[in-house]
């Protein structure tokens, strides 16, 4: 052990007796005593031999100066190996190099005499026999009155006798306890406890778990790869003439690393605005199951830091204060936080806790609320309102809010959010997730969606050019009128037209259009923003146009068909018997043609019965006729 772990080791033992350091300032005594140098006698010259006991008594230290210190050797013995000093366990002496540590001490019933205090003062130094021992610069001083130094003894060599047979001592120090996967063990080394034989030395390992190693020096280590019981390990030491010899080392189970991701406690501090920190309770009352937590402070309070005690070792924790990277620092048991500043009337704290094994988390959510409280409604038509990943309704001021909008149903994309109420404003109203601050007032917003582009097979619109024989050309409406979801459409022309071609607007990039005039092809050029059909004679009664609009995927399609008629006259279709007007007399004759009853003959009523525009005369005709003559459709 080193000497500042023993110093170390000495003050936590002590505390049962003091209450801690104590500055020479804290308290005035009538006389000072302080000691700077102990002088001691032993009976004889502190021998040692090869196979002796490794002890030394107490009492073989006689103190002729600096008295009422006493010296005591109260730790084990160290042993030089490779280069480092070594505790060690065994029982008596081997060849090698050796010392032991020993305190100089003034107990309580000696530091304080009355109003006197005596007291190691530092450098203090120990001389043993005239030799000095070394100096320690700074000794604990207690307020009880005890005070104490440490020193090492000088150097001292042991050599076996001449042909002592080789030994190797076992250890409990070398038994390696209960320990946990992929973590090496601690490593050490057995080269100081073989004596006799002929150096030099060589360990090996006989057998034991596969993880463990013996180097050729005797130090032993290893990392366990799986979870489960041990065998022992059989160390073996040979000398230059290969005699040889062997210990058994206790070797404890590979315990797997725990998913433990629970916290034992969080506690929140917060200033209180008088220089000093409170620590209200979170709502509900903290346990290691509930994840969610809410902080209720007034106005008062604008800062705040969260400590995290650990249910295990190995476990870690981060932070985040919204959405942000929040510092942590190691506590006793735990971690701590960084101070948090409370400007807003909302703030979220998150603690993310890892388990040992580095893979499990566990995330404590502690939303801080400083002024009234009040909350306000949000209304997400075609989305949801979240708060730090947990979905709302309501929100307080200056909360910042974050809405996403559902999913698109098939062929459709997102196309923006609509904010119907509330004033607030968001960066980019075409992006699916937005964030804004919580006003104080109630918010709603919608969000709206499109045709997918690339599965667009829809027209922005189609316009007809026609030639009206006198060098010009005019531009008839559809019927009905062009929308993008209707598909078959009518131009009703007189005589005096002969010539048309239609223009296909495009509503997406990447999409193509074709033609056929009565089922045959018809030439298409790109043209702006659409396509050009090639010129179409009108030399019948009624020609049959469609166009076919292909997406930028380049399999979604879908086809308008216009059907040209010529020579029916405005007013005319659907006056099936010729008297001028559509009404039910008309129905009755179309009904009884459909139903091969009475068929129509006229060129001219056969035109003006194929409502539909579909080139032939069927019950869809007379569906239709239907509808327009019961007031149903205005228009034919």
């Amino acid at each position: 052990m080193k000497r500042t772990g023993r110093k170390l080791l000495g003050i936590l033992l002590s505390l049962m007796l003091v209450l801690g350091p104590l500055s020479m300032g804290q308290r005035v005594y009538a006389a000072d005593f302080p000691i700077s140098a102990v002088k001691a006698t032993t009976a004889d010259q502190l021998s040692f031999e090869y196979g002796d006991p490794v002890a030394v008594d107490d009492s073989v230290f006689s103190v002729t100066s600096g008295s009422p210190a006493i010296v005591e050797q109260i730790w084990d013995f160290e042993k030089k190996t490779d280069g480092d000093w070594l505790d060690y366990k065994g029982e008596t002496f081997t060849e090698g190099i050796w010392r032991f540590w020993v305190r100089t001490v003034i107990y309580q019933r000696d530091g304080l005499q009355g109003d006197d205090h005596y007291y190691l003062e530092g450098p203090v130094e120990l001389i043993v026999n005239g030799t000095s021992w070394g100096t320690d610069d700074n000794p604990s001083v207690f307020p009880d009155g005890m005070s104490w130094a440490y020193f090492h003894s000088p150097e001292f060599v042991i050599e076996a006798p001449a042909e002592t047979p080789l030994s190797f001592d076992d250890s409990y120090s070398f038994d390696i306890a209960d320990h946990k996967i992929n973590v090496p063990i601690e490593s050490y080394s057995v080269s100081s406890y073989v004596s006799g034989g002929t150096a030099p030395y060589s360990f090996s390992k006989t057998s034991g778990p596969s993880w463990i190693s013996v180097s050729s020096n005797g130090t032993v280590s290893g990392t366990p790869t799986a979870a489960g019981s041990n065998s022992d390990l059989v160390i073996r030491v040979t000398d230059a003439k290969n005699n040889y010899k062997e210990i058994t080392v206790s070797v404890g189970d590979t315990l797997p690393l725990s998913s433990d991701a629970t916290l034992y406690r969080i506690t929140a501090s917060v200033s209180n605005g008088s220089g000093g920190w409170d620590n209200p309770a979170l709502s509900p009352a903290y346990d290691p199951e509930t994840n969610s937590y809410v902080l209720n402070l007034t106005a008062d309070y604008t800062a705040a830091y969260f400590y995290a005690g650990t249910n295990t070792g190995g476990q870690t924790v981060t932070a985040k204060v919204n959405g942000s990277a929040l510092g942590v620092n190691e506590a006793v048991n735990g971690f701590t936080t960084d101070i948090i500043s409370l400007g807003s009337t909302q703030t979220t704290v998150k603690l993310t806790v890892t388990a040992e094994d580095g893979v499990t988390t566990g995330t404590y959510t502690i939303v801080i609320r400083r002024g009234d409280g009040t909350e306000y409604a949000v209304n997400v038509e075609n989305g949801k309102a979240t708060v730090d990943d947990a979905a709302v309704t309501s929100a307080v001021p200056d909360t910042w809010v974050t809405i996403t909008a559902d999913a698109a149903a098939s062929g459709k994309v997102f196309d923006r959010w609509v904010v119907i109420s509330g004033g607030i404003s968001l960066s980019n109203a075409s992006q699916a997730v937005q964030s804004f601050k919580m006003p104080a007032n109630p918010v709603s917003v919608k969000a709206t969606y499109k045709t997918d582009p690339m599965l667009d097979a829809t027209l922005k619109t189609i316009s007809v050019s026609v030639s009206n024989g006198s060098g010009g050309w005019d531009n008839p409406a559809l019927s009905p009128a062009y929308d993008p979801d209707t598909k078959s459409y009518t131009l009703n022309l007189t005589t005096d037209y002969t010539t048309a071609y239609f223009y296909a607007g495009t509503n997406a990039d990447g999409q193509t259009v074709t033609a056929k005039v009565n089922g045959s092809a018809l030439g298409v050029t790109e043209a702006v923003n659409g396509f050009t059909t090639g010129n179409i004679s009108l030399e019948s009664a009624q020609t049959t146009v469609k166009l076919t609009v292909t997406a930028a995927d380049g399999a979604a399609t879908s086809t308008y068909t216009i059907v040209i008629r010529r020579g029916v006259e405005a007013g005319k279709l659907g006056d099936v018997n010729l008297d001028g007007s559509v009404d039910a007399a008309d129905l009755t004759a179309l009904a009884r043609h459909v139903s091969n009853i009475s068929q129509l003959t006229d060129p001219e009523a056969l035109a003006n019965a194929d409502v539909t525009g579909e080139g032939d005369i069927s019950a869809a005709d007379l569906t239709r006729l239907a509808r327009y003559v019961s007031k149903i459709i205005n228009e034919l």
